[in-house]
């Protein structure tokens, strides 16, 4: 009966663990969007075709549009941290091996399609893991003032 008591409580300075977290999320969902538009751009520009940019659209989508019907599933089965940290994970390798071939004067556009690629698939996690822990981690008497804001932070960033 104890343990169940202080479950039910509100966890101290929740306000302050709650804005850390989602400005984080918030500065890095608005800089992936910036990042998968400026490479979309980039090789638009860089092969002034069409089809490129197409490619390119589909690509940076498709793994969202693929992996949404198990995505929720898989979040709500397996260590929602472990699983943000490693999506994040790859979308920063991904990023930090894109600033290395541009670097290096070494990008091409297969390379580019194959971070596209891995940066959507780790941000098709996002989503899932959002609504998750907007439902499960804060209680109802939180939920209510934090959603509206959770909500711009996603619209801002293009992501809904």
């Amino acid at each position: 009966m104890e343990n169940t008591a202080n479950t039910n409580q509100i966890p101290e300075k929740w306000a302050t663990r709650f804005f850390i977290f989602w400005g984080g999320q918030a500065v890095s969902l608005v800089g992936s969007s910036l990042v998968q538009f400026a490479l979309v751009w980039w090789m638009t520009k860089t092969t002034g075709s069409a089809t490129v940019l197409a490619t390119a659209s589909l690509i940076a989508i498709l793994p969202r549009v693929l992996l949404a019907p198990f995505a929720g599933t898989w979040v709500d089965r397996w260590n929602r941290k472990l699983v943000l940290i490693i999506a994040d994970g790859l979308i920063a390798l991904a990023t930090i091996v894109l600033m290395v071939l541009f670097a290096t004067k070494q990008e091409s556009l297969w390379a580019v399609y194959i971070i596209l690629l891995v940066r959507a698939a780790g941000g098709a996690f996002h989503s899932p893991l959002r609504f998750h822990s907007r439902r499960v981690s804060w209680r109802r008497k939180m939920a209510q003032p934090i959603k509206p804001i959770t909500c711009r932070i996603y619209v801002k960033a293009g992501l809904t």
